[in-house]
Order: C-alpha cells, then structure tokens, then sequence
C-alpha cells in the first residue's frame, strides 16, 4: 500500500468532463462525469489520453487536452534565523534598544502592563520571535517581550547610537534643575508593575501614619488622650487652630491611602506625589517636636506623634530612593 501524499496536478474543465473505462473512445463513456472545477491527479498519459485519479482514489480515463494544468505552489520561505538562546557561552548581543526607549512585557500580550521599560541603546538578544513580537535577553539573563519591529539591528546600530545621544540626553546634561524637576514629576520606570509599584518603605509608612493617627500624641499623666481625630486639620499650619469639625485624623488617613494607589493603578507614583502625601504626618512630628522645644513643661510626644512622624520619614525615604535609582536616567 502507498504511503504517497494524494496531490492534484489538473483541474477539469468549466463544461466538466466524460469518463472512459480504457482510453478507447469507441468504446461509450462511463455514467459517472468528472465535475467542473474538479482537481485531479494525473496518473499516466497515453497519447490525447490521460489517466486521472481523484481524491478518494476513484480513477478514470480522460481526454487530456482538456485538462488544466494547476499551477506548483511556490515553495514555503526559509523560516527566519533566530539567535539560540542565552547560555554557558555568554550573551551576544543582536540588537539595541531604540532611542526612545521600549516598553518590556512578561507575555506576547499588549494588553498587560509593561513589567519594565528597556532604557535607550541597551544591548539585547532575540531569542524567540511571535508575530511582531520579539523575546529578548539582556546581559545579565533577564528575559521580556518587546515588540521586535523598534529593534535596531547589530552592533552598527549600537555604535551609531552611543554616538549620536538623543537630544534630550544634553539638554538635561547642561540642565541640571530640569533634570531634577523630571525625577520628580515622572514616575520611575525600573520599578516593576503591580504590588511591587508600592515600595516597602512606603507600605510600611502608611501603615504607620494610619495607627498613629489613633494613638496619643502627647503623653500626659491624669489628661484625657488627646489623638489625631480629636485635633483640627489647622494644626498643620497654626499652634493655636480654630475648633472644627474636619479633624487631623481624616487627613493622615486620606494620605496613607494614596500612598497606596499603586495597587490600584498598577504603576509607581512620581515622587513628588509621594512627598505630598507625606508632608501631613512629617509635618505633624516636626510641628509638636518644635513646640516642644520652645515651651516649659510642654507634655512628652506620644506614640501617635512618634508612629506618624516615623512613617512619613519611611513615605519620604522611598521618593528619594527612587530618584536616586533613576538619577542615571537625567544626569547622565
């Protein structure tokens, strides 16, 4: 039994075609007629005869000048050459990163939020492609993908880059302070998305500035606790507020809980924002600590002023951590 993969060479005719038995047309054609627009695979030709065989393996003789020749199907493109993935025999680069920078994905999925964003002119290594799609490998084993049609191709591109620095890359050189303003108001773009965009010291600031603002924040012997939600929000700007209704504790609340966005939105705060949402605990601490200072007999700080003032330190900590991490990204 043949193994041979059935292929069709001809197509009938648009008026069909008659069947013969044996290629002898004194003899009268079969019952059965080949459709038009049948594609049939010749299997011997014997003069003006053809041997044709369908699909199902069903075969007759025919006449073959009124066969249509089909048309070779041209042959598949060599599949594209793909660098082998990183290994023991080190990284080699095949591509940069534009000078725009290229956003970075776990999957072949735009509609996820990027994991990181690839800085200018960094080396990478195509290791897998999907579509428009390329997986790549920095040099340091980290793998991402990104779309593969902003790659710069070889190491002439690399070269050609470093070269030539995007002009934004000078003018924050000669510009220090727009430097500084851009840390501050952009938010970083090593930090991962997700949980993650919170930053530890930040989580654990809000967490502190929320049971603070429930605890004393005075220690006073044979005095009611005074805390946050007993306090006017004009303490922040006044020793001496007017009594009101909006309390200090909505507003140490409020801000813990932006701090905490990230989760939401998926993406890092600019640290400007982090320093905003800090300012009402550091404030706080500052602002008692002061009149502390300068008052006889004032009453020690309590847990609630020193749990507050700590986590908007911690809240504050994390902005500059940030922009120190992305200071290469302005001052370079």
């Amino acid at each position: 039994m043949s193994t041979e993969i059935w292929t069709p060479t001809h197509r009938v005719p648009a008026t069909g075609s008659a069947c013969w038995a044996a290629p002898d047309g004194a003899q009268p054609p079969l019952a059965a007629r080949l459709d038009a627009g049948l594609e049939v695979r010749l299997v011997e030709r014997r003069g003006d005869w053809a041997h044709v065989e369908c699909s199902n393996g069903w075969t007759a003789w025919v006449d073959a000048r009124l066969l249509e020749q089909l048309t070779p199907p041209a042959p598949p493109p060599p599949p594209e050459p793909v660098a082998p993935p990183p290994s023991a025999g080190g990284f080699r680069a095949s591509h940069v990163v534009p000078a725009a920078g290229l956003a970075a994905y776990a999957e072949h999925d735009a509609s996820q939020p990027a994991v990181a964003t690839l800085d200018p002119a960094l080396p990478v290594q195509v290791v897998d492609r999907w579509g428009d799609w390329a997986q790549i490998a920095c040099s340091n084993g980290w793998t991402a993908w990104v779309d593969g049609r902003h790659l710069v191709d070889g190491a002439a591109g690399a070269a050609s880059m470093a070269a030539t620095p995007a002009p934004g890359t000078i003018a924050r050189r000669r510009n220090p302070v727009a430097a500084a303003l851009v840390l501050l108001c952009t938010a970083p773009r090593s930090v991962a998305a997700g949980p993650a965009a919170v930053g530890a010291p930040a989580a654990l600031g809000a967490a502190l500035v929320t049971i603070g603002s429930f605890l004393p924040l005075l220690s006073t012997d044979g005095l009611p606790s005074i805390t946050a939600w007993d306090t006017p929000a004009g303490f922040l700007v006044s020793d001496n507020p007017a009594p009101s209704d909006f309390k200090l504790g909505v507003v140490l609340i409020a801000a813990a809980a932006l701090v905490l966005l990230p989760l939401l939105i998926r993406r890092a705060l600019p640290p400007l924002l982090l320093l905003v949402f800090a300012a009402p605990a550091t404030n706080l601490g500052v602002h008692l600590m002061l009149i502390k200072a300068r008052t006889d007999g004032y009453p020690n700080l309590g847990p609630g002023t020193l749990l507050t003032g700590a986590g908007g330190l911690l809240i504050a900590v994390q902005a500059g951590w940030w922009m120190w991490r992305e200071r290469g990204r302005a001052f370079q």
